[in-house]
């Protein structure tokens, strides 16, 4: 945007020229100011207006809201000029099924700017990304995941369509004119010209090494971002992936897409935990750890509750941490394990067999590559039917057979309540809905505040919710539970070596 800054101008763009943190309280907090990315700078000698063109609308409302005249002028951004054939509305109908990817196909060319996607998972995001691909032979893209294992489905995905693909990231490091690549990973593509970066779940993008790495490595190219949640980062720094990408400009209503039969309808099974002391303490990490990852009772009932789960349909547990994974496996010896970053001094803990002994874990405490390669593929082809997972199965991952997720982890995160779940979405023979199992945690209120936090959100995604509510139940599955433990030896499953 160029318009001739007045005294009036100035002062407004004064008012929001910054993306500020600023601390509060003992400093040791930082809060995140809703503020434009964009300054005023001299040209030509006289004062301009400048910012992210993804900030534009934003900028230009203000500016017009303040009567403001302005003029328009994009620098260096690219224009896309894709397949002709390939862009008529018959052909795109033709090249993808739907006439909603058609349309977020028409807007990769047409649409001026950066732009961002909203869609449930399960709607096909990961092929949208193949089409453009495909249907712009002759240009440069990038597409960024930020996860390794997704980075190499999404590379296997488009090298069976097109010929022109490399890989960057996790020991690879060939860069063609497709190139597939890891978030952490960008920098090493920043010495050649890209028209076009697509962005796999690009509510990741607002973190600031990524961001930084973005606006170093992409700086005339367009860029577009998929989301099923590219708003609701805790950290405040939603404007600055919009700033990089552009506002939503496409959402994929949930209602719609399970109508049409593209993605399975979610209910929810929210149970009530009312037995237990409050943790009387002000650390994060110690309520979590008493009140949620070692809490005898909360995880004996997640495990009755896993049990129960017919043998023949998959049953997922989600949890935030290695240590709640490995108390939840004492009470559920049956399930496969796949974590990272274990703590040293539960790393001790391991070896001395209180866990029994677990499968492919390597001397740091993590499942090894190959082992996590493994499970993802069995679970992904149904054979593997039981597992309690940390965040490495959060998002990007294609288990399309999966009918029941326990989320074990009580946080409250938007982002987390909208990719965890999502989980379920995908589309399957046989599969008429996902079933999400989340705690209310009402022994203490901070965990009950994050639990009205989960439903609420659940609600706001247009899953149903019921919640179910036995004051005894709880009680009577931990005495159950803890009698038949004692009955079988720790680590007798399919997972000990």
């Amino acid at each position: 945007m160029v318009t001739p800054v007045t005294h009036e101008t100035e002062s407004l763009v004064v008012r929001c020229a910054t993306y500020n943190r600023r601390c509060t309280g003992n400093g040791s907090r930082m809060s995140f100011e809703p503020c434009y990315l964009c300054s005023v700078e001299p040209n030509d000698g006289s004062p301009y207006l400048l910012t992210f063109a993804g900030l534009y609308h934003r900028v230009a409302s203000e500016l017009a809201s303040n009567n403001i005249r302005f003029e328009t002028k994009i620098l260096m951004q690219k224009q896309l000029t894709a397949n002709v054939d390939l862009l008529t509305d018959e052909d795109l109908r033709n090249l993808v099924g739907r006439d909603d990817q058609a349309h977020v196909l028409g807007l990769v060319s047409d649409h001026p700017g950066g732009f961002i996607v909203d869609a449930p998972t399960g709607w096909g995001k990961s092929y949208i990304i193949a089409q453009v691909c495909q249907m712009l032979p002759s240009h440069r893209i990038a597409v960024i995941s930020p996860g390794k294992e997704v980075t190499r489905m999404l590379y296997l995905m488009l090298k069976r369509r097109i010929r022109e693909v490399g890989q960057v990231g996790d020991g690879q490091n060939q860069i063609s004119r497709i190139t597939v690549s890891t978030a952490e990973s960008m920098m090493k593509l920043r010495h050649n010209d890209w028209d076009l970066l697509l962005f796999d779940e690009v509510h990741r993008a607002g973190a600031p090494a990524t961001a930084n790495a973005i606006s170093e490595v992409f700086k005339t190219a367009k860029c577009v971002g998929f989301s099923a949640s590219p708003t609701g980062r805790s950290d405040g720094a939603d404007l600055v992936v919009e700033a990089l990408f552009g506002p939503v400009i496409y959402k994929v209503n949930y209602a719609t897409s399970v109508n049409r039969g593209d993605i399975a309808p979610i209910k929810v099974k929210a149970y009530v935990i009312q037995k237990g002391a409050p943790v009387m303490t002000d650390k994060p990490v110690v309520r979590n750890r008493h009140g949620l990852w070692r809490n005898e009772l909360r995880n004996s009932f997640i495990a009755k509750l896993a049990n129960d789960i017919p043998g023949d349909e998959q049953a997922l547990i989600m949890c935030s941490t290695a240590e709640h994974v490995l108390y939840l496996y004492k009470w559920l010896p049956n399930f496969d394990l796949i974590f990272s970053d274990m703590t040293k001094k539960l790393l001790e803990a391991v070896y001395r067999g209180e866990f029994g002994r677990i499968e492919g874990l390597d001397s740091t405490g993590s499942i090894t590559a190959a082992r996590r390669a493994y499970m993802r593929k069995e679970f992904e082809a149904g054979r593997m039917k039981r597992v309690i997972a940390t965040g490495i199965w959060n998002t990007g991952v294609n288990f399309t057979q999966l009918r029941w997720l326990i989320r074990a982890d009580g946080m409250s995160s938007d982002i987390q309540s909208i990719q965890t779940p999502g989980r379920l979405s995908r589309v399957s023979d046989g599969k008429s809905h996902g079933t999400l199992i989340d705690f209310i945690d009402e022994f203490d209120p901070v965990l009950a505040g994050r639990s009205t936090a989960r439903l609420r959100r659940y609600r706001k995604n247009g899953w149903t919710v019921e919640e179910v509510r036995d004051p005894d139940l709880c009680i009577d599955t931990f005495t159950d539970m803890k009698r038949r433990r004692r009955r079988e030896p720790l680590g007798s499953s399919s997972n000990v070596q």
